[in-house]
């Protein structure tokens, strides 16, 4: 188990959370939602679908698309 989802409250840092539909099962999707519910801090979610076609593990099969949501999160957390 990771450690901020032991202390959900004392998480210091915003979070983006990432989670691609087409993991086989609902467990994992699950399991995702569950640990970004349970973080307090300043956060977003973002789900990569068939229709981004980046649905594979980690959104490696359309790695432009999910690099361009990642660092369209950090621009503007971080205001780069």
């Amino acid at each position: 188990m990771h450690l901020l989802y032991c202390f959900p409250s004392k998480t210091p840092i915003s979070l983006f959370g990432l989670n691609s539909i087409g993991k086989r099962g609902k467990e994992p999707v699950e399991q995702a939602h569950a640990f970004y519910n349970a973080i307090t801090c300043p956060k977003e979610f973002y789900s990569l679908t068939v229709e981004d076609g980046a649905d594979n593990h980690c959104g490696l099969n359309n790695i432009v698309h999910t690099s361009s949501v990642v660092y369209d999160w950090v621009r503007q957390v971080f205001g780069f």
